[in-house]
Parts: C-alpha cells; structure tokens; sequence
C-alpha cells in the first residue's frame, strides 16, 4: 500500500525529508550545511509548505546506514531520504527504501545502471563518464592505468608517488581540493585531477557561497578551509528538486509513487549544472575541468568533453576559438604550464624506472644449451662474470634504443627454464634474459615480450656420404655390362667381316683393321663415328646396333640419375616413427610436444641436456634424428655442417622472448624496440653474426645443390681418361726420340762440338716436323704398289746422304 508523502496541519504542508550523512567527514560537513541552507531558504518563502529535514548521522559503520534509512521510515515518518557518501551506502538505503516505496536520492558517486531499485535516483553523473576523460588524458602519452581505490588517500606515505609516477584523480577527490587544508596539499603535490565544472559567477551561486561561508565557519570552526565544493552543490540541487516535486503535486491524494515520477520529471538548473533524470541518474554530458596541484594549490589546465576533447578555455569549447585550443591531444595543450612530481617538467613515463642504485636485477640461464645464444664466463681470481651471447646482445641492442636509461644487472640462474620464469613471477628478478622460449603455461604469470627469434622446430638428421667414386658402374650389373660387351664385340665382327673386303676404310694391316672397327662401333654410340659403309648388310647391322645402343643409353642415364637423387633422401618423421627409430630433443618441453603433438612413442624419445649429449648420440648410433628449436638447430647445424644437416618442415610455436614483471610497462617498450631491430636489419645481422656457417660450411652448403653431377662421382672415369692419354703421349713421344738418335748417331764429326742450344733447336724442329707411321694410300687401293715401296727405300737412301736437307723427301712415283 502507498503511503502518503506529506503531513497537512491545518492549512500548512510539511514534507518531512530524512538525511543520512557522515558528520565526520568533510563531504557530510558540507552535505548537511548546504541542506540546511536548502531547506532553510525553502521555508522562509514559503508559507503554505513547509520542509522538515531529520539527520542521522554515520560513524563509517556501513550496516548503519540501513538501519538508519528503517528509523527515519518508520519514526521520522520521512517521506524521502537524500545523502549517502558512498555507493555501498546508497545501495543499502535502496534497498530499504524500495521495501517501503520511500524515494532516495543518493549524493555518491554515480554507480551501474539497474532496475533493482526502481526508487533510487543517482543525483551524480554516471561515472562512466570520469573514465572517458581519464582514457582520453592517459591515451596522449601513457598506455596503461593502475587503479587505485583508496578510502583515506594514505598513497604518498607509502612511497607510491614519486618523480617517475603520474597521478590522476577522479572526481571524488579531486572535488575536495575546494575545502583542502594544506596537508592535503603537500600529499597531493604533482598530481592530475578531474571535477565536474559549474559555474562560480552566477548570481545564485554567489549568494549561496557566503551563505555557505558564514554558516560552516560557525558549526566546523576546526576546518581551515570554509569553501564550498561540488558535493554541497549537489546537497542544495537535491533539496531543490525535492521542493520542485512535491509543489507539482496535490498533497492530499499524492503517493510516494507520484512523488518519485515527479522527482525524474524534474528539470531545472541547479548550482551544481543541469538537473535531468533519464533511467534515475543525471543525464546531461558533463564538462570536466582538468587540474594540476603545485604550489600548496590547483591550477586549472583546461577542460574536457565527450564532444570536443579537450580545450584550453569555455569559449574554445563553444567553438568560439581557433582549433589550436582544442583537441585530442592533452599533453600539447598544456605544454609548459603541468610542474609534474618531483618539481619536474619532463613528462613522467609512469612508473619508478630502475635506476644505478636500484638496477633491474635480470635472471640469466646459466644451463643454455648452446653458447652461441647464451654464454656466461667467469674471470679468474674475481666474483664478476662475462654475460654473451646472442641473446644478450639482442638485449643490449634493446637497451640502446630505448627512450631512457635501463640500468641493469645479470644473475646467473641455474635451475629449469620454468623455475626462472617462476622467479620472475614471484619478483626474485626484474625481468629474464636468455634462450627462454614462450609457452602457454608460462603466460600467466609474467609479461613476455615480442619474440626475437623465428618459432618452430626443426628436425637434424646425420649426413649421408655415398661411395661415389665408381658409381658410374652401378646402373647395370655385371652380367649386364658382359652382355653389353659380348654385344658390341659381335657388332664388331661382323661389320669387319662384311667390310673388309672391299672398303679401304677397314683396310691395311690387322692392327688398323681391329682399331678402325672398334673405333667405328663403339663411337656409333654418340653418332661421332666418320667411317663410311658400303654394304647394305653392314648398313641394317648398324641400324640394329643403333637402336640397341639407344635405350642402353638412357637406361643408364636414368638408373645414374635416380641413384644420385636417392642418396640425397633422408628419413622423414613418419617413417621414423613408423621404424620406431629413436630421436633426440631437449630434455623439457619438447619432450611432452614429440609425444603428445607428433605421437612419438615415449621410449622411443630420448631427452638431451646439451650439445654434447647430440654429439654423442649421434655418434654412437643410439639416435637416428634430433628435433631442436630452429636456434638451435642452426647452430648446431652450421657448427657441424660436414657432418649434420637441417632436414623437413617447420613445426610451428612460440619463439624466443624476454621475460618480464606481470604488468611491467617495460615489457611494451622492450617489444616496440624489438620490432625496430627487425626492421632496421639489426637482428638480421646479429643471427649472421651468431649463426652464421663458417667459409668451409659455405662452400659444402654451396656445392651441395650440384653434388648429382660433382667431380666425386666421376673422378674415376676422368683418372682413366687422364692415364690413358698420359702412357699413349709417352710411348708416343719415347718412339720419336729413338728414331731421331737413329737418324743421327752417325753425323758428322763436328757435330760433337755444336752447342747445346744448337742441339735444343733442331730436336725441336724434328719433333715438330717428323712423321711416323704408314704414308697416305692411294684412294683406289687399300695396299701400297710395290713402286710406291721402292721409292720411299731410294727416299730413306738419299735422305741420309743428303747432309745440308736431311729433311726433304724425294718420292718418285715413275722409278
């Protein structure tokens, strides 16, 4: 049943109205004098309707602030209550004042939008709006944001604000700095703040300010400050608007129902701003002004909208002013006028940033499996250690580019990869350095930084040497190249047989007739043969022997091909699982991924330490392969490229990162500073630098792509050809010298003396000019006539006796 929202005495109207406040707080101090003043001013011109206020004042009990909205219901018979510091107390009144269908006009913060309380009105604009201001403030130059919820502001006496730090308060205390004493002040020194703006020029305000002055200087004479702030505005717009509604009503048959419509339909400008209601809270988009406290003061630095931004003045907000004074970026508005904490004017970054006397102390694996990605030495006679590496030189690098000075000290960690992340989680260091590579379960605790390696896993497998150097006898077997020869000989045969007869090309002594048929046969296999046939016989025997010699041909030439292909062919990782062959990986995590991702078989998974454990596993033959990460893999592979490659496809995951605090704003600079040295081709450098074969690999690794046709495969062929030409060059040559110390072992006496450069000379114009074998046959005849016979005897005759020409020959076919 409604109840009934005002008490008629006689012909006057008394509207009892009930207020919960803390009377020891600053904000209830002002809350109740601006009510009394409210209802004060109500009552002096009014004369048929009066207004009742009825207080209870908190002690910082939360639970009494129920009990006192049930007291003031059921004792003061109020039919309204107004004030509440906190939303947890407006949430408690609510929820007695919609049992007894009592409206509440909270003055706290504005909380969530909900209809759980259908008679609660929220006299504040909706906080929401606080946030918007405090992102668009914190977008010019910060990137995250701390919040703090603090009863009792205690923040500077816990050493949180500091020269590095950045500050910005909300409203609710930033609207205290009206009625600040100077301890407040001295706390509060550097930082930002935002508050709703009103205006201080009106007449009303005015006058409500030295009514205000006057008034709190007699009931708080212990408080320095007598000004009022935004939360008295809001006291006074409350009793305002209740004095509104309930005029709007006919008391004798108005509800507590009519009152609360009557209250949201209320519309009128208060000394606080706009008094809309729109779902029970403030609806106008409010201005806020951004403050800045030095100086045991505030400054006003400007103001901010959900519609302009920010702006220096009300007239650039209005669009009065060029857009110069207004706009998005806040830091370059207020340039020059923010002295930020610690008396400076260098933008703070926004948090305490390690320093030479308090470094960033850095984890550092001290068990790396590799020293090409982290090396730690020892000095001799010395506690101080030599930290290198790839890793740590993508650190520095990092450290070199950033915006400001890192200082930073490295602490061995010898312990697993998960136990160091641990500490970083736990605060034990700063931050890790090192071959750490990013994992899901390592995710929650700690900050990882944008990889600085490539992610995945590669698969090592030892290189294959083929015996090469008689491979090219391979491609047939020996009952093959017999049948080859038996062939080529019957080929041989019967081409004499059928030529010799009548064709001088295979004519003349038994020597020149095999070689010229042999030379004929078997250089028919590349078409290069000169000879020519005469029989029709000969010509289909050839024919034959052609088309015979066609497909040996690139029989072997295939079967040589594939032969040097397939021993380049190594083990892939089905048929390594499918062999059950074993493999190597690193003893942690890879070890679960080979079983769980590429269904290993777990004896068949071989967990190794370091480089030493893949050499000797190799070596003895206890594993076939090795899965590394690819750092890994191309150090090892490029430190020992005569003997192990890099085989397969790339299985994908996380890659190497630094590792830092959960919520460590130095992990997104570390990252942006990263992908600088990606794009500028430092960490390219660096992996040449680290990784990079040695000139011996290089070449192998050159050399490698043109090994099917290399030197190694034919060298045999090539010493036969060699040796060959050798002895026939020799025999050749020693044939020559012997027939030239016939010539001559019988010349002339003053021969003896002739010098010795004499004798160098003509040797040399005898081997350029002799002759040797059989003279050029008569195309008719394949003999000599026995007249072509007697003169090259009269030739060899005259020759010796002939001293002064020794070299003409006389050939006299008519003799």
């Amino acid at each position: 049943m409604l109840s009934q929202v005002s008490v008629v005495e006689a012909d006057n109207i008394i509207t009892n109205i009930g207020g919960i406040l803390n009377d020891n707080s600053r904000v209830g101090k002002e809350q109740k004098t601006a009510m009394d003043i409210a209802v004060h001013n109500f009552n002096q011109k009014s004369t048929m309707h009066n207004l009742a206020l009825h207080f209870h004042k908190l002690d910082g009990d939360l639970l009494q602030a129920a009990y006192a909205a049930e007291e003031l219901i059921n004792k003061k018979n109020v039919q309204v209550i107004i004030g509440m510091e906190t939303w947890l107390e407006a949430a408690l009144v609510a929820s007695i004042g919609n049992q007894a269908q009592v409206p509440v006009i909270s003055l706290a913060a504005g909380g969530i939008k909900t209809r759980q309380w259908p008679f609660l009105i929220q006299m504040a604009n909706d906080v929401s709006k606080q946030m918007d201001c405090i992102a668009a403030i914190v977008k010019s130059n910060w990137r995250r944001v701390v919040v703090v919820y603090e009863e009792d502001i205690e923040a500077k006496r816990m050493d949180f604000i500091g020269k590095d730090s950045v500050w910005v308060l909300t409203d609710s205390v930033a609207n205290l700095l009206d009625s600040a004493n100077s301890s407040f002040f001295s706390s509060m020194e550097g930082v930002l703040g935002i508050r709703a703006e009103y205006s201080e020029n009106s007449k009303p305000f005015l006058k409500f300010y030295e009514q205000f002055r006057k008034r709190f200087l007699l009931e708080y004479p212990e408080e320095e400050n007598y000004n009022p702030g935004i939360h008295a505005l809001r006291a006074y717009d409350g009793i305002t608007a209740i004095t509104a509604a309930s005029d709007r009503l006919n008391h004798k048959t108005s509800t507590s129902e009519s009152l609360l419509d009557s209250l949201l339909l209320g519309s009128f400008t208060g000394l606080s701003g706009e008094i809309h209601f729109e779902d029970g809270r403030l609806s106008y988009q409010p201005i806020y002004r951004v403050i800045s406290v030095f100086n045991m003061t505030y400054h006003k630095l400007g103001y901010w909208s959900q519609e302009f931004g920010f702006s220096k003045n009300l007239d650039a907000e209005n669009g009065k002013n060029d857009s110069s004074e207004k706009g998005n970026d806040f830091l370059r508005l207020v340039d020059g006028l923010i002295k930020w904490s610690g008396d400076s004017k260098r933008v703070p970054k926004g948090w305490t940033r390690p320093s030479l006397q308090d470094p960033l102390i850095i984890g550092v694996p001290g068990n790396a499996p590799s020293e090409n990605l982290v090396k730690i030495t020892s000095i001799e006679n010395s506690h101080q250690k030599i930290y290198s590496g790839f890793c740590i030189r993508v650190f520095e690098e990092v450290k070199r580019i950033l915006e400001y000075d890192l200082p930073s000290k490295y602490v061995e960690f010898n312990g697993t990869y998960d136990n160091l992340v641990a500490n970083v989680a736990n605060k034990t260091f700063g931050a890790a350095v090192g071959d750490i590579t990013m994992l899901a379960k390592r995710w929650s605790g700690v900050e990882f930084t944008e990889p600085f390696t490539v992610s995945g896993l590669l698969m090592v497998v030892p290189v294959k040497h083929a015996q090469k150097a008689w491979i090219f006898l391979k491609p047939f077997t020996v009952g093959m190249w017999l049948a080859t020869g038996a062939v080529l000989i019957y080929t041989m045969f019967v081409v004499w047989f059928v030529e010799h007869r009548s064709n001088p090309e295979f004519g003349g002594p038994w020597k020149d007739q095999l070689g010229n048929v042999l030379w004929f046969t078997f250089s028919s296999l590349f078409l290069a043969h000169r000879e020519k046939i005469q029989s029709n016989y000969t010509r289909v025997v050839v024919v034959a022997w052609l088309f015979v010699a066609l497909i040996l041909t690139q029989s072997y030439t295939a079967s040589l091909t594939s032969m040097l292909t397939i021993s380049q062919l190594q083990p892939s990782v089905e048929s390594l699982k499918m062999s059950n062959a074993k493999v190597g990986c690193d003893a942690y995590f890879l070890r679960t991924y080979l079983q769980d991702v590429l269904q290993y078989k777990p004896e068949n998974v071989k967990p190794m330490h370091n480089e030493n454990d893949y050499l000797r596993s190799f070596e003895n033959g206890s594993i076939s392969a090795a899965f590394l990460e690819i750092p890994y893999a191309k150090v090892f592979a490029n430190k020992y490229c005569r003997r192990y490659t890099v085989y397969g496809s790339t299985y994908r995951f996380g890659g190497f990162g630094f590792v830092f605090q959960k919520g460590s704003p130095i992990a997104a600079d570390v990252s942006k500073a990263i992908l600088q040295l990606a794009e500028d081709g430092t960490l390219r450098r660096l992996e040449e630098e680290w990784f990079t074969s040695s000139a011996k690999c290089l070449d192998s690794q050159t050399n490698k792509s043109i090994d099917i046709l290399g030197f190694q495969s034919f060298w045999g062929l090539y010493l036969f050809s060699i040796g060959t030409s050798s002895i026939c060059f020799m025999l050749f040559l020693a044939k020559l010298l012997k027939n030239y110390w016939c010539d001559h072992k019988s010349g002339d006496i003053h021969e003896g003396a002739e010098s010795i450069w004499n004798k160098t000379v003509r040797l040399g114009q005898y081997l350029y000019n002799a002759e040797t074998g059989n003279p050029r046959r008569a195309p008719t005849s394949g003999r000599a006539t026995p007249k072509i016979k007697k003169a090259i005897r009269l030739s060899k005759f005259k020759k010796r006796k002939n001293k002064e020409n020794h070299f003409l020959l006389i050939l006299d076919a008519e003799q």
